[in-house]
């Protein structure tokens, strides 16, 4: 195993979000090495064209940074769906019903962290092990015994929450500079 470089891994971060921001402003910095980007309002979006997506990534990163990219309908199924991204290898989710075959523990992702402590384990117990088999639950009988963190899990799974992005808005930098005269000798 290589050692950590925190000095390069911060240099791909900043490098991924100066990609991120080329493409939209709007962007999530989901977590270290990951980024969701709003493309619903620009131009030529649309379905399939993750090529001239792939294309304009490859040809503006850095050449050791390896880009990875799937298109999803919200950030949350974008987001299951790069943690499971040799299920898709065509890097589009069109719809919620083409991650229901996945098992339930690529969802840890959605769910926070203090919500995952004995979640799995618990679905492991009742049989539920893939993400159909949880949906298929009651929804009002999952918050009663589970809290709203299991509701929320199943709406944003079903594709039936979509939440906004965090952006990330990079504070503005500000200089100021003073162009004074030269001290008056008396």
């Amino acid at each position: 195993l290589l050692p950590r470089r925190p000095d390069l891994e911060l240099r791909a971060q900043k490098e991924l979000l100066r990609v991120a921001e080329s493409i939209s402003p709007d962007y999530e910095e989901s977590s270290p090495g990951l980024c969701c980007i709003d493309l619903g309002g620009l131009p030529n979006r649309a379905p399939g064209s993750h090529d001239a997506l792939k294309a304009f990534l490859n040809s503006n990163c850095l050449a050791p940074l390896q880009l990875e990219y799937l298109q999803a309908p919200t950030p949350d199924l974008a987001l299951l769906g790069l943690h499971a991204t040799q299920q898709f290898p065509e890097r589009e989710i069109s719809s919620p019903k083409e991650i229901k075959h996945l098992p339930l523990n690529f969802a840890a992702c959605l769910l926070p962290k203090g919500a995952r402590q004995g979640f799995f384990e618990l679905m492991n117990l009742w049989g539920i092990h893939s993400i159909s088999d949880f949906l298929a639950l009651d929804s009002q009988d999952l918050t009663q015994r589970l809290g709203v963190h299991a509701h929320h899990l199943q709406q944003r799974l079903d594709g039936k929450s979509n939440r906004p992005l965090n952006l990330h808005r990079p504070s503005p930098e500000f200089h100021i500079h003073y162009d004074l005269e030269d001290p008056a000798e008396s």
